[in-house]
């Protein structure tokens, strides 16, 4: 079990090191790679499968036993294993957060790779190959931006503030996302992992996700959290516990937001 400050930094080295060689292996492939459409609603590239292979093979080397939930599965299927021991430690991980840029030859994707223990995440490193920003957090550490320490803003909703917004919807766009969008500077940069690193360095005010997956949320929300971030539903229940081994790709819609802004969202979720 892992429980000591150095348990949690040599899981840190191994993701750092998995995400830069997977990050650079994808900025390599980018002008060549080629693209298909997986389950009829999203994009999906050789480098996202090369990259994920990339990083699996890292982390076995130093921990063999562990367990994996990864994005690229076959037949569109997300990527299980579970860990050797009950207790153990799930990596989650997306090798290509952002493939619709990506393929698109826009650079504006990342590499993100966390790590959970009783349902929690306790590691997370994202990697922005576009710009060598690696942004990282431990359980029992502070959250950093290529080793400088980050906090979130105490910025409000207002006509000054950036504010993530996914751009998968659904059926029906609800009648808040409007207000969002004319109340603040809303933002959609096409990659969930960098809005929440950016939620926790401060440049975003807050996030709100409608569909995202685990591999979009366990890295950027352990960061964002350390950075002073509050997590959690549309009703405003944290998003932790989560037993990964009973996930099977299920959307968990989310907010990320400093706590100013977290508590404004909520209200004008709920019309309040």
């Amino acid at each position: 079990m892992t429980s000591h400050t150095e348990d949690y930094e040599s899981l840190l080295t191994t993701a750092i090191e998995g995400a830069r060689m997977a990050g650079h292996h994808a900025l390599d492939m980018m002008d060549t790679t080629q693209a298909s459409i997986k389950n009829n609603s999203e994009m999906v590239t050789e480098a996202d499968r090369q990259c994920q292979t990339l990083i699996l093979e890292r982390i076995q080397l130093d921990y063999p036993d562990h367990g994996f939930i990864g994005e690229e599965g076959d037949h569109g299927r997300l990527f299980k294993r579970p860990p050797a021991d009950p207790d153990g430690i799930w990596w989650v991980i997306d090798p290509i957060d952002g493939t619709n840029n990506y393929a698109h030859g826009l650079p504006q994707f990342s590499v993100s790779i966390g790590a959970m223990q009783h349902g929690r995440p306790i590691m997370g490193a994202i990697y922005d190959p576009c710009t060598d920003h690696m942004y990282t957090a431990t359980a029992q550490g502070t959250p950093q931006d290529n080793g400088a320490p980050m906090t979130v803003s105490h910025e409000s909703l207002n006509l000054y503030s950036s504010v993530g917004i996914d751009c998968h919807f659904g059926d029906t766009i609800p009648p808040w996302v409007h207000n969002v969008m004319t109340c603040t500077r809303f933002r959609n940069l096409g990659t969930t992992a960098l809005h929440l690193a950016y939620v926790a360095n401060g440049g975003f005010a807050g996030m709100a996700l409608f569909t995202p997956k685990l591999w979009d949320l366990v890295a950027g929300c352990l960061i964002a959290e350390k950075a002073g971030a509050v997590i959690s539903d549309y009703q405003g229940t944290p998003l932790w516990p989560l037993d990964p081994s009973t996930y099977e790709g299920t959307a968990i819609p989310s907010i990320i937001c400093n706590p100013v802004a977290h508590r404004e969202l909520l209200a004008m979720i709920h019309g309040t």
